[in-house]
């Protein structure tokens, strides 16, 4: 497992991730609760603006809530703070907003493929062995430094946002709208998160700040993955993955291997052509389940050249899905319109701002919804069974560029 650190949400570091027994059920949630999240929020503004704040997360909860049929209660640790205090020109001015899982968690999914899960997902599961959870599920933090528009307020301005459009989009992000391909070391190509193995490696040291040379690696997704597809073709990317980690089959193929020859293999073209398309508008797509119709997949944001860390694949098409019932997931917030008139706009759905991809979206990665009461359930990576997770943990991989990796934040950027 690991976690992003909540100094700095861009960078990861192993966590503790031994798998523990329930000796109940997780569940304590009353189901005529209108809103199924625990909402602990840390504030720096006026008092009024506070409220404003905390009653937005109430309503934005309450949205989810009212969709997604939540068993266990989702723990969201939210702040609305300055990102940037007395220096107006540091690095996060332009950051409206940022939200992620608190935790992935390394699961076995039903393609032989071991796959990273956000915790407020497998939560969802009550599994009687999982795991060892993190306090809270998700973090959000939006940066108190912008103009926001409440609800009440006095006619937006031009250069406002919406909070509560805002803040459904970054949630979703925490409860796992998020792809693992990345710019992780090389900005000409993507692969997935690359980690040390859990699998072949023998572990490694919980407190090792860096992998050794002669330590195992592989490529991995999260669970968002398992779903992507090539829109040219319906060829799912997770094959792809499949044809790069064959550069670590055979021969010792550590961390020293892997400077030294990866860019030279067959694995580095393909990869090369994966940044190409991320790159090339419509091309990547997610297929929800029950499904195998190209043109039923939700368009993934891949328009951007070159390739916007944060920005593309984790994100859905802005030139398809402007001015629809699935604007919610852009890569860009609106501004100058409240999240009323974007609904208005948009057709006014049922659902209001939760379009009827984004709902295939979450109930195709496992959460359960009233048209969805089987959702599909992964399998636990038991010790003694794939990979160890005693006295270990998922070590993400930074490589000696000390790159800072940000496959599990995603930031709604400030358009300028």
């Amino acid at each position: 497992c690991f976690a992003p650190n909540p100094r700095n949400p861009k960078q990861l570091h192993p966590v503790d991730c031994d798998l523990v027994t329930e000796s109940k059920s997780t569940s304590n949630l009353d189901s005529n609760q209108t809103s199924k999240f625990d909402i602990k929020l840390k504030c720096d503004a006026s008092d009024t603006i506070c409220k404003k704040v905390n009653i937005s997360f109430q309503n934005a909860s309450a949205i989810i809530s009212s969709y997604l049929i939540l068993d266990v209660p989702i723990v969201l640790n939210a702040s609305f703070v300055s990102f940037c205090g007395s220096n107006p020109k540091c690095p996060e001015s332009g950051i409206l907003g940022l939200g992620a899982p608190t935790r992935w968690l390394l699961m076995q999914d039903d393609d032989s493929a071991q796959r990273l899960y956000p915790q407020a997902l497998v939560k969802q599961f009550q599994l009687n062995k999982h795991l060892t959870y993190d306090q809270f599920d998700i973090f959000v933090s939006f940066n108190s430094d912008k103009s926001f528009w409440f609800q009440g307020d006095p006619p937006m301005r031009s250069d406002q946002y919406d909070f509560l459009y805002l803040m459904l989009h970054e949630i979703h992000h925490g409860l796992g709208f998020s792809s693992a391909w990345d710019t992780y070391y090389d900005y000409r190509i993507l692969t997935p998160l690359p980690a040390i193995d859990p699998i072949n490696g023998g572990g490694y040291g919980l407190y090792t700040k860096d992998p050794g040379n002669n330590d195992k690696i592989k490529f991995y997704e999260l669970a968002f993955d398992k779903y992507m597809i090539l829109l040219s073709n319906g060829t799912k990317t997770s094959t792809i993955t499949n044809k790069i980690n064959e550069f670590f089959i055979g021969g010792s193929k550590t961390l020293s291997d892997f400077y030294d020859d990866f860019p030279h293999s067959p694995q580095y073209r393909i990869a090369r052509d994966m940044y190409q398309r991320a790159t090339t508008a419509k091309t990547l797509g997610f297929l929800p389940q029950n499904t195998s119709n190209i043109s039923q997949a939700v368009i993934l944001e891949t328009s951007f050249y070159p390739y916007r860390v944060g920005s593309s694949i984790s994100h859905v098409d802005g030139v398809t899905y402007t001015n629809t019932s699935d604007f919610l997931m852009k890569a860009f917030a609106t501004n100058g319109k409240t999240l009323a008139q974007i609904i208005s706009i948009g057709g006014n759905y049922t659902l209001g701002p939760i379009g009827p991809k984004l709902k295939q979206v979450m109930e195709t990665l496992g959460y359960k919804t009233s048209d969805n009461l089987n959702p599909y359930v992964p399998r636990i990576v038991e010790n003694g069974t794939t990979s160890s997770f005693s006295g270990r943990t998922f070590k993400p991989w930074d490589l000696k560029f000390r790159m800072v990796l940000v496959i599990m934040i995603i930031l709604f950027v400030y358009k300028s």
